[in-house]
C-alpha cells in the first residue's frame, strides 16, 4: 500500500534521521554513499529508510547541489548485443555514484542523435555517452550546438577525435583472428568485413589484413554492411568462387551463426572445412554446435569505465587530461576455429 493510500505522507529525510538517532546531514550522508560513515551508522540509516519506506528526491537533490545528477546515454539500435551490455556497464556506475541513466535510441539516425543530444541537455542532463549512429564525417559530436563545451563522452563507436572515447581495440580483434586461422594452417581467410564507414570496422580489417599480409597471404573481403545481413547470402557469393575460402572471419556472432547454416547447408563441416570466427561472445553463441569461436568484447566494462569518466569530468568542470585507452579484446575458446 503506497503512503498516499494510507493516508500517510511519504516519509522524509528527517523521518530517517530521528528513527536511526543520527543528525540529518550524517543520514544524508550514509543514504548518498559519496562520503565516508561508520559501517554501523549506515546499515542502521539504510535500515529505517527501508523500514519507513523513504524515497529520496532527486528533483530536490538536484536543485540544491546545482546537478541533475542524470546521464543520457544514446545507442544507435538496442536491439543490437552490444549496447545493452555497454548500458548494463554505465548504469551500474552511474547508481553507485547516485546518477540515474536515460536510454535513448538514435535508430542508426544522426539527426535523430542530434535531436537526442539536444533533448537531454535541455532537460538537465549532467553529461551523455553516445555510441554514435553517424556515417563517415557526418557526424554531430562535430558541429552540433548541444555538445558544445559540454560533457560527452563516445562508446563503443569513435566517429571523431574531439571527443574521448571507451573503445576495444579492434586492429586486436583483427589479429587474434587472423592468427588463429594461421596456427589451424589456413591459406584462403576471408573476412565480412562490416560497414567500412565505421571507424571500428576499418581498424578491424586492416589488422586482419596486416597479419595475413606478414604470413604472404592475401585477404578476401566482402562487404557484409547491411545491419540485417545474417551472413547467410555473404557466404554463398564466398561459395561461388573457384577457390574457396578454408576459414571466414564475420563481423558479428550474428552473422558467423548466418554463415555457419549456409555451410551447413552446403554439407561444408566447420571447422574441418572451413573455420569461422565471430565477434561479441554472445551467450547464444555458446550453445550452438560446435560453439561458436569468438572475439569476446569487455563491453559492460567499457560502459563503467565511461561513466565514471564522464562523472569525474561533471565534477571536475573539465575532461581528464589523461585519454582513456582502447581496451583489450579476446578470443575465446569456442569449436568452429
Amino acid at each position: 500500500m503506497s503512503d498516499r493510500d494510507s493516508g500517510r505522507h511519504p516519509a522524509t529525510l528527517k523521518d530517517v534521521a530521528r528513527s536511526s538517532g543520527v543528525s540529518v546531514s550524517t543520514a544524508s550522508r550514509a543514504l548518498s554513499g559519496r562520503t565516508p560513515v561508520e559501517p554501523a551508522t549506515r546499515d542502521r540509516v539504510l535500515a529505517a529508510a527501508e523500514m519507513l519506506g523513504y524515497r529520496p528526491n532527486f528533483l530536490a537533490r538536484s536543485l540544491k547541489e546545482g546537478n541533475s545528477r542524470m546521464i543520457g546515454l544514446i545507442v544507435p539500435d538496442i536491439t543490437n548485443p552490444v549496447f545493452p551490455a555497454v548500458a548494463l556497464g554505465a548504469e551500474t556506475e552511474a547508481v553507485r555514484q547516485g546518477y540515474q541513466l536515460m536510454l535513448s535510441h538514435s535508430h542508426e539516425s544522426s539527426a535523430q542523435e542530434a535531436r537526442l543530444a539536444q533533448l537531454l541537455r535541455q532537460n538537465g542532463a549532467a553529461g551523455i555517452l553516445v555510441a554514435t549512429a553517424c556515417r563517415g564525417s557526418q557526424s554531430p559530436l562535430d558541429w552540433s550546438p548541444a555538445i558544445r563545451d559540454f560533457p560527452v563522452c563516445q562508446v563503443v563507436r569513435q566517429q571523431t577525435v574531439r571527443l574521448p572515447c571507451f573503445c576495444v581495440d579492434q586492429a586486436l580483434a583483427g589479429r587474434l583472428a587472423a592468427e588463429r586461422f594461421l596456427a589451424r594452417g589456413c591459406r584462403r581467410p576471408a573476412i565480412l568485413a562490416g560497414d567500412q564507414t565505421l571507424h571500428l570496422h576499418r581498424e578491424r580489417l586492416q589488422g586482419f589484413q596486416s597479419a595475413l599480409a606478414a604470413a604472404g597471404l592475401d585477404t578476401i573481403v566482402l562487404d557484409s554492411s547491411d545491419p540485417v545481413e545474417d551472413g547467410s547470402q555473404v557466404t554463398y557469393r564466398l561459395l561461388e568462387r573457384d577457390l574457396r575460402p578454408d576459414a571466414i572471419f564475420a563481423a558479428s556472432d550474428m552473422q558467423a551463426l548466418g554463415v555457419m547454416r549456409t555451410l551447413s547447408r552446403n554439407r561444408i563441416d566447420v571447422p574441418g572445412q572451413v573455420a569461422v570466427i565471430g565477434v561479441d561472445n554472445m551467450g547464444i553463441s555458446a550453445l550452438c554446435t560446435p560453439a561458436i569461436t569468438s572475439i569476446r568484447q569487455p563491453l559492460q566494462e567499457i560502459g563503467c569505465l565511461a561513466c565514471r569518466y564522464l562523472i569525474e569530468w561533471i565534477r571536475a568542470g573539465h575532461p581528464s587530461d589523461s585519454p582513456p585507452d582502447c581496451l583489450p579484446c579476446a578470443l575465446t575458446d569456442g569449436e568452429t576455429a
